[in-house]
């Protein structure tokens, strides 16, 4: 029996699904295999998936003729940070965090290469760093963004390091891609990321990530002051709290799981 539903409304709906399937592989999918698993035909595969990789939402892979996700609807779920009610969530513990550490506080999410601040509760202490909500910084350089790329979904993962720059903003960034692929299995042995003056000189940060209810990593937070203060013996001090209360963040997110980061060497 023919739908009856409107041709447009169809259209949505096959492209939904061919992203879906793509959002459940690990591996990029051919027209064929995405066929198959949608029960579409090739030329309405192939027909989707041009219109997709238009958008931004797909790309191909020249060599293997196959597709896989870009990070363009998690940014769009990025965007909707404030409607999923994670400041909400955070503002209480981030304040709490402030006020034992003494030291600015803040909660990002990742953009593409990039987190965006979205909070912060400032430190009172004279000697700071100023880096206001809605500032952008470079995730490979950031404690912030270390976290978040260390936790998304390694598909995603492989997409923001393709081809990114890791530009040099100090004598300690990391500017090559297999050490920041050591770097990130690190973070995600040990539960945390530092930022060793690595973006700003006299900067140090302490990170850790935020999970929703189904254990996804959907921002971070940090402690961030300079390391003057924060020296990398401090910073090692200060883990324990900080990834506590990302957990508390957490769990005001609906997140059952426990996390139990090694507090040793930052």
């Amino acid at each position: 029996m023919a739908s009856d539903k409107p041709e447009s409304l169809r259209s949505v709906e096959r492209a939904l699904g061919l992203l879906e399937a793509l959002a459940r592989s690990d591996r990029e999918m051919g027209v064929t295999e995405l066929s198959k698993q949608t029960s579409l035909s090739k030329s309405v595969v192939h027909r989707l998936l041009r219109a997709l990789e238009s958008r931004g939402y797909v790309k191909q892979d020249v060599a293997t003729e196959k597709y896989h996700l870009t990070l363009k609807l998690f940014e769009i779920g990025a965007a909707s940070v404030n409607r999923l009610g994670i400041k909400r969530a955070a503002s209480g513990p981030m304040s709490e965090l402030a006020s034992r550490c003494r030291e600015t506080v803040n909660l990002a999410v990742l953009d593409g290469r990039d987190v965006i601040y979205v909070d912060r509760v400032e430190s009172n202490e004279i000697l700071r760093i100023e880096l206001q909500v809605g500032t952008r910084v470079p995730a490979h350089c950031s404690a912030l963004g270390k976290v978040l790329l260390a936790y998304s979904p390694e598909t995603r993962t492989r997409e923001a390091l393709r081809g990114m720059e890791l530009r040099r903003y100090t004598p300690t960034t990391i500017t090559s891609l297999s050490d920041l692929e050591i770097e990130l299995r690190k973070v995600r042995r040990l539960g945390y990321a530092v930022d060793n003056e690595e973006y700003i000189s006299g900067l140090r940060c302490v990170a850790a990530p935020i999970r929703n209810h189904e254990g996804i990593v959907v921002a971070a937070l940090s402690i961030a002051a300079p390391s003057v203060r924060l020296t990398q013996e401090a910073a090692s001090e200060r883990v324990r709290e900080v990834c506590q209360a990302a957990l508390s963040i957490s769990r005001s997110l609906g997140y059952k799981g426990s996390a139990a980061p090694d507090a040793g060497q930052a």
